[in-house]
């Protein structure tokens, strides 16, 4: 298992961090970065759960407990359960069935984003100044048009 994480952790821990940023301080320029990799990232991160060689050596890792630690053991037990997840134990016609249902929710995702993203671009609201003077002048200026 340590080879593999050690391939994934740099992924892994950019890929952390640019989803806090995102989380946290939502800048046009993170969001741009975060959307445009987001499906990438899955899909690299996911590959290593489809396959059948590393799924069935963690299988014998599985069967030989005894020789490591309840962290190790955590550790298999989860990349067998991801790749199970991700259709691995699957005959072959339902594993494509599997396939092309991921591919038409991951489409279906993107119509989706993309119409919220032109609908809050299109979105706009005259506001009376006297309405929002008791709010806080940095929120103001963030909502304003004109900033």
């Amino acid at each position: 298992m340590e080879p593999l994480e050690r391939l994934a952790a740099p992924l892994e821990s950019a890929w952390s961090v640019l989803r806090l940023m995102y989380l946290v301080n939502q800048t046009e320029q993170i969001a741009q970065a975060y959307e445009r990799l987001q499906a990438r990232v899955h899909r690299a991160l996911s590959r290593q759960y489809q396959s059948l060689p590393i799924y069935h050596a963690v299988k014998e890792l599985i069967e030989d407990e005894k020789r490591y630690t309840e962290e190790e053991q955590r550790i298999v037990q989860r990349h067998c359960l991801e790749a199970r997840l991700m259709g691995i134990d699957l005959p072959t016609p339902q594993q494509s069935l599997l396939g092309q249902a991921v591919s038409r929710i991951e489409k279906e995702a993107q119509t989706f984003r993309q119409n919220v993203a032109a609908s809050t671009n299109e979105f706009k609201h005259r506001v009376d100044g006297d309405l929002v003077k008791h709010l806080p002048q940095d929120l103001v200026r963030r909502m304003a048009v004109d900033k």
